[in-house]
């Protein structure tokens, strides 16, 4: 049983860290200098 709260909590974890990492990544792309593109 614990285990299986352990493996949904990091699974969440993962998730929410991939989302931050995308959205950084997209932020960084969007605001780049323009004269770059």
């Amino acid at each position: 049983m614990k285990s299986i709260m352990i493996y949904e909590l990091s699974e969440m974890a993962g998730r929410y860290f991939t989302d931050q990492f995308i959205l950084k990544a997209v932020w960084t792309a969007d605001n780049k200098d323009p004269d770059q593109n």
